[in-house]
């Protein structure tokens, strides 16, 4: 494996009714899924990325920056991938370096 770390190790039960925000929710109902984040050299490697979780029927969206700091608007800065199995995201993004 790619050095991806697997959350939600000892997570609480949900309160019924809580309020639920995007990272606890997701840690929450899939505990034994992962989170990772890792580096992309190039775009071009993002959008492999990508092509390769679409490729292996993994939720994914890329996103496009909005240009209001130094990283020009449109500009495709980051694909959020799953949820999914470990071994899937690690097929995809096993050989990238972790952040």
């Amino acid at each position: 494996m790619g050095g991806h770390q697997r959350d939600g190790q000892g997570a609480q039960p949900r309160r019924p009714g809580a309020a639920r925000s995007c990272g606890r929710a997701s840690a929450d109902a899939l505990p034994t899924r992962a989170q990772v984040c890792v580096k992309c050299d190039t775009e071009d490697e993002l959008v492999a990325v990508a092509r390769a979780a679409k490729a292996a029927g993994v939720v994914h969206s890329l996103i496009t920056d909005a240009g209001r700091t130094q990283i020009a608007a449109g500009s495709r800065t980051v694909c959020g991938l799953g949820p999914a199995p470990v071994s899937t995201l690690d097929d995809i993004t096993g050989h990238l370096k972790l952040l």
